[in-house]
C-alpha cells in the first residue's frame, strides 16, 4: 500500500522559483519532439503535408503541447497534484544503469518523477537479473524499465507489491504480458518519440553512402590521401521505404522533400498519398537505388531481407537498416556485399547485444554502422522518458493511462484507488 506521509512545500530560492515558472510546473512540463514525432512541424522542409489531428484531440495546452485528450485531468497540465502534496507516496523503481539513466531518462525527467513518488535506483552499474530485480524492487508499486530491463514471469509472480510495470520504450517484446495479466500487474509502454530522429537518421546514411563520406574520412585518418570518388545524389534516385508506420511515412516525406521518388511496400497498410507508389516486396527491391528498411520486427518478418530479396535489389544499390536485426540474413548481405551486387549498407541496428549492428559486419569495408544510436536525441529520448512520468502520475492514483498494454487485467490499481 501507499505511505501516507505530510507534506510541506520545499524552499526554493528566488532564482530556483524563477527557473522553475519559466520551464513550467515541476510535475509535468512540455514534451520536446512530441510534435515532431507526429508530423505537426518539418524544420523548414515545405514539401512535407501537416497530417490531420487525431480523432478526440482537441486544441493543444498552453503548458504542454499535448493535446488535451491526452490525459484524463487537467490536473496533471497545470500541476496540481503530485504524490506528495496528496499525501500519498508511491515508491518507484528505475531499471536504468547509470549511463543508460543520463541518456535514456535524463534530469527533467527524473526531477519530474520524483514529485510523483519516491524515487530508487538501480545502483548495480549494469542490468540487474531478474531475482537481482525482484530483491532490488520489493516494496515498490511501480517499475519503470530501461529497454534491456526483461519483465519476466519469475518477476512479476514473485513482487506482491507490483501494481505497474511500465517500460520506458516502445518494444515491450522481452515483457511477458500474459504472465502480469495473470497476476493483474498493469504493463505499459512509451510511444514512438524517436520518428523524427530515425527518419533523419536514415537520410544522413544515404547521403553517407552515395558520397563515400566516412570512407573517405577512414583514409585521411589513416594519414594517405583519398581519390575522389564519383558521388550518387538523393535527387531524382528512387527511395525505397520498407513499412509504412508511423517513421516509415515520415521517410517517405523527407525523401519527396529530397527530390526522390518514393516507393513503399507494406502489405499492411493501403497508402493512397498521390505521390507514393505502392509496390510488392520484390518490384520495389528492382526498382530502388536505396532501400530502407523500417518494418516492424516480428516472426513474418524475421529475416526478411534474405539471399533471395538482396539478388533482387538493382546492381549497385545500398541497404540501410534502421528497424532491427531480426529483418536481415546477415550472412545473405555480406555475400551481397562481398561480390559487389551492392554498393554499400548503413546499419544502426543487427544481432548484437542491445540490437546493436553485429562487429564483424560492422567492420566490412562497404559498411557503414552506428550503435544504435538512430533515436538516441534529447528530444527523442525525453518523448518517452517525460511519459513514463506522465504514466505513473495516473497510475499513483489507481488510474489507467495512456499506453496500457493490458487494462482490462489491471486488477491491482483499485489497491492505489482505495489510497
Amino acid at each position: 500500500m501507499l505511505r501516507r506521509v505530510a507534506y510541506r512545500e520545499p524552499v526554493r530560492s528566488a532564482d530556483e522559483a524563477s527557473s522553475v515558472h519559466s520551464r513550467g510546473n515541476v510535475v509535468h512540463g512540455r514534451v520536446p519532439g512530441r510534435r515532431q514525432q507526429e508530423g505537426e512541424r518539418y524544420s523548414g522542409l515545405t514539401n512535407l503535408r501537416k497530417p490531420q489531428r487525431a480523432p478526440g484531440d482537441v486544441a493543444d495546452h498552453p503548458q504542454t503541447g499535448f493535446p488535451r485528450s491526452r490525459f484524463a485531468s487537467d490536473e496533471l497540465y497545470d500541476g496540481r497534484f503530485s504524490a506528495h502534496s496528496s499525501g500519498l507516496v508511491a515508491r518507484i523503481f528505475l531499471t536504468h544503469p547509470p549511463e543508460a539513466l543520463k541518456n535514456y531518462y535524463g534530469d527533467r525527467a527524473l526531477t519530474q518523477l520524483k514529485a510523483v513518488g519516491e524515487v530508487r535506483f538501480n545502483s548495480a552499474g549494469r542490468e540487474l537479473s531478474t531475482q537481482e530485480l525482484i530483491e532490488a524492487a520489493r516494496g515498490c508499486e511501480l517499475i519503470i524499465s530501461y529497454r534491456q530491463t526483461p519483465g519476466e514471469a519469475e518477476l512479476f509472480r514473485s513482487s506482491p507489491d507490483l501494481v505497474a510495470f511500465s517500460r520506458c520504450a516502445i518494444d515491450i517484446r522481452n515483457v511477458d504480458v500474459p504472465a502480469a495479466s495473470e497476476m493483474g500487474i498493469l504493463v505499459t509502454q512509451a510511444s514512438a518519440g524517436f520518428v523524427a530522429s530515425v527518419a533523419e537518421w536514415a537520410i544522413g546514411a544515404m547521403i553517407d553512402l552515395g558520397r563515400s563520406i566516412s570512407a573517405s574520412n577512414a583514409i585521411y585518418h589513416a594519414g594517405s590521401v583519398p581519390a575522389a570518388p564519383m558521388g550518387r545524389q538523393l535527387r531524382g534516385a528512387t527511395l525505397g521505404v520498407i513499412g509504412y508506420g508511423q517513421i516509415g511515412r515520415y521517410q517517405c516525406e523527407l525523401g519527396l522533400a529530397m527530390g526522390m521518388r518514393v516507393l513503399v511496400t507494406d502489405p499492411h497498410a493501403r497508402i493512397d498519398h498521390a505521390a507514393l507508389v505502392q509496390l510488392d516486396l520484390p518490384e520495389l527491391l528492382a526498382q530502388s537505388d536505396f532501400v530502407v528498411c523500417l518494418a516492424v520486427a516480428t516472426e513474418a518478418t524475421e529475416n526478411l531481407m534474405n539471399a533471395q530479396a538482396f539478388a533482387r535489389m538493382k546492381p549497385g544499390a545500398f541497404f540501410v537498416n534502421a528497424s532491427r536485426g531480426n529483418l536481415v540474413d546477415e550472412a545473405a548481405l555480406e555475400q551481397a556485399l562481398n561480390c559487389g551486387h551492392l554498393a554499400g549498407c548503413a546499419l544502426d541496428v543487427g544481432r548484437a547485444p542491445d540490437q546493436m549492428p553485429t562487429p564483424a559486419l560492422a567492420r566490412h569495408p562497404r559498411v557503414i554502422a552506428t550503435p544504435h544510436v538512430a533515436g538516441l536525441t534529447p528530444e527523442s529520448i525525453e518523448h518517452q522518458s517525460l511519459e513514463t512520468v506522465a504514466q505513473a502520475a495516473e497510475i499513483v492514483r489507481g488510474r489507467v493511462p495512456k499506453g496500457a498494454v493490458n487494462a482490462a487485467s489491471a486488477t491491482r490499481l483499485a489497491r492505489l484507488r482505495q489510497g
